[in-house]
């Protein structure tokens, strides 16, 4: 099953319905355009010839994620959160940060607890 997202690669159709090569596209509750797209993908379907059971439980899905928007709120859909760089592909510190990274190691060695660093 190949995922539009590679974040959601690890979801899998474990009973292998599914071909390994086969595009999905997964919709959350949290998507604010999941419900809307979930009613006109049944109507889509219906005017297709779908059964009436099918377009049924799309539906309620549809009405679902509505009421679990209402309980939880939604968003703008978004994409995977790209890795932070490694240390080493941000070169070398400059004098300020490297003071501002000693100060903070000095803070936490003595034993500080969360702080924040002021920058003028």
């Amino acid at each position: 099953m190949l995922h539009a997202r590679p974040d959601y690669a690890h979801i899998q159709d474990p009973t292998g319905k599914i071909p390994a090569d086969e595009p999905v596209f997964l919709l959350r509750a949290r998507d604010v355009a999941a419900p809307l797209t979930v009613l006109f993908w049944a109507d889509l379907a219906r005017k297709a010839g779908a059964g009436a059971d099918l377009i049924e439980a799309a539906a309620g899905q549809a009405m679902r994620m509505i009421q679990w928007q209402k309980v939880h709120g939604a968003k703008v859909p978004d994409g995977p959160k790209p890795p932070a760089p490694a240390a080493s592909d941000l070169g070398p510190l400059s004098d300020e940060e490297a003071l501002i990274v000693r100060q903070i190691r000095d803070h936490k060695a003595a034993g500080g607890g969360p702080s924040a660093i002021l920058l003028g």
